[in-house]
């Protein structure tokens, strides 16, 4: 089966670019032809060169090659459109794909005179998957459709098994090169610098953390964006300028969280906590602010936070930094938590979803990994 994943880019700043490239990389081990259209490149900050050096071909192709985009729909199998403009080029171009719904909301919904566009877009498509069941509630208010409609719920997934091994090869490197040297607790957060991650909560929660052992805490932050100025005037605003470290985009991320002690999602809203259940599989202790798209990752709220209250999180560092037990259990739910949500297993839903001629959710599909 020859099948077309279609979207913006491959970008390293992104979790749908890389759950894209592992998608591909799954499918292919099934025995599928996964092929990637892009419409625009960053050569050495993306995942294109990865894929193909794996055998999977990725076209770049500007939003102006209407011929040749036409071409490398025509003779897919399945095409797979992820992200805007993809939803509305394949829409228009190839009726009957597959959509990936990967946000709660985005701003064109927001705008009245766009929204007759968006409607008619989404039912250009014979399946829309959304990550989990607050996307698709929240599609299905917008379109205003019911239990009867071409959506279906499959959750996003990670590979654990090589995120761990990457990681723990990272770690074994790092101890040996950091040797006996005292260094303060790191906190990490991984994701676009917009106002929906909402790194100034982290921010402030790191300027009210106490030094300890003679070591005051660090931020470390990787990715890029609009709000990156505005990060790094609020860091010196608090005092923690010289504790906060921008990384950019960060192309082995498994090994950057290796260097970690705690990862905290602070997101506004997410569709499918990616980045989070990523460093849970990395074998780090995680925190997520309590929000739809995080909230229903994990079956224990102690890992919750209340978004925006950086006086709770601070509180929660400092018991995880400072109490072993916190620690371990925050590591145990993290690791059952990422076993859950396999790529794999996408990967096999996806499959029997391609292959099903009307709508239909596969059996399942709408239950979290390991759920009775």
């Amino acid at each position: 089966m020859r099948v077309l994943h279609v979207l913006r880019d491959l970008s390293r700043n992104g979790g749908v670019q890389r759950l894209v490239h592992d998608l591909a990389l799954a499918g292919l081990q099934r025995g599928q032809q996964p092929e990637v259209v892009v419409f625009h490149r960053e050569p050495g900050l993306d995942y294109a060169d990865a894929l193909r050096a794996a055998g999977v071909p990725v076209h770049h192709v500007a939003r102006w090659q209407w011929l040749r985009l036409a071409g490398l729909l025509r003779r897919a199998d399945t095409v797979h459109a992820h992200l805007f403009p993809a939803l509305y080029l394949v829409g228009l171009m190839k009726p009957g794909s597959v959509y990936t719904e990967h946000n709660t909301t985005n701003n064109r919904r927001k705008r009245a005179w766009l929204q007759p566009a968006e409607r008619f877009m989404y039912r250009r498509y014979r399946h829309v998957t959304c990550i989990s069941p607050e996307v698709q509630q929240a599609l299905r208010g917008f379109l205003g459709t019911g239990a009867d409609d071409n959506s279906c719920v499959i959750y996003n997934g990670v590979n654990q098994p090589a995120l761990a091994a990457q990681a723990q090869a990272a770690r074994r490197l790092l101890a040996g090169a950091e040797g006996s040297v005292a260094r303060g607790y790191r906190l990490a957060m991984v994701g676009s610098m917009t106002p929906k991650k909402d790194q100034a909560t982290l921010i402030r929660a790191l300027a009210r953390l106490p030094a300890q052992g003679g070591q005051p805490a660090s931020l470390h932050l990787a990715g890029d964006g609009p709000e990156r100025e505005a990060l790094l005037a609020l860091a010196r605003a608090e005092g923690v300028a010289g504790q906060v470290v921008f990384h950019g985009v960060v192309a082995d991320v498994p090994a950057w969280l290796a260097g970690m002690d705690l990862y905290v999602q602070s997101s506004k809203w997410e569709g499918f906590g990616l980045a989070a259940i990523e460093a849970m599989a990395c074998g780090l202790p995680v925190l997520c602010a309590d929000v739809p798209g995080l909230s229903q990752l994990a079956n224990d709220s102690s890992l919750l936070f209340k978004q925006g209250d950086a006086d709770q999180l601070a509180a929660m560092v400092q018991d995880c930094r400072s109490n072993p037990a916190r620690h371990a259990h925050l590591l145990a739910v993290g690791q059952e938590t990422a076993a859950r949500y396999s790529v794999e297993t996408l990967a096999a839903e996806l499959e029997r979803l391609y292959a099903a001629p009307t709508p239909s959710a596969p059996p399942g599909a709408a239950q979290p990994r390991g759920a009775a």
